[in-house]
């Protein structure tokens, strides 16, 4: 980098501050997701891509990704507060995600486990039969740990390894 300021000269005036976190920050960001996401674009047609509907409970924050073998691309993140149980502004929001993509390109969708979600999985189905819908993996996984952990034997096996880690962490 330092001979390629030399290169410049002694006349060369640098970006301010300013510049370089706005005007060249926002080209260099719109360059590298524009050739990032035109390559993986590009390959969707050929793997085919999830829908991935990403919530954040306390934000609610929603980020929409498409995952495909090639790699994860993030298209947007939104503040859905205010639409958090309307089913048809969420539907409306993924059908456009789902059209953007294209629906031969798209072979599942997966969102969060509200119960709005589960409404909208059904309105996509209803119009896109060839998708498939599922509710987030780790949420369901989750719950049946939940539900394993209540088990008399198993609550008294946790019990006792969390003993033993405060032991641990307890005694240096």
């Amino acid at each position: 980098m330092i001979d390629a300021i030399a290169e410049c000269g002694s006349g060369y005036i640098a970006p301010s501050y300013e510049d370089l976190r706005s005007t060249h920050l926002e080209k260099a960001k719109g360059e590298v997701h524009e050739n990032f996401s035109k390559r993986l674009s590009d390959r969707w047609k050929e793997t085919w891509v999830t829908i991935l509907s990403d919530g954040r409970s306390k934000s609610l924050l929603i980020m929409l990704s498409v995952a495909s073998s090639k790699g994860t691309h993030l298209l947007k993140s939104l503040d859905i507060s205010p639409h958090i149980d309307d089913v048809y502004y969420l539907f409306e929001l993924l059908d456009s995600v789902v059209e953007e993509i294209g629906v031969e390109n798209v072979v599942q969708v997966i969102t969060d486990h509200l119960s709005s979600f589960v409404d909208v999985g059904g309105l996509l189905l209803k119009k896109y039969p060839s998708l498939f819908w599922s509710p987030c993996a780790s949420y369901c996984i989750e719950k049946m740990l939940e539900d394993i952990s209540e088990l008399e034997w198993i609550s008294n096996v946790l019990e006792e390894a969390r003993t033993v880690t405060r032991y641990i962490y307890n005694n240096s």
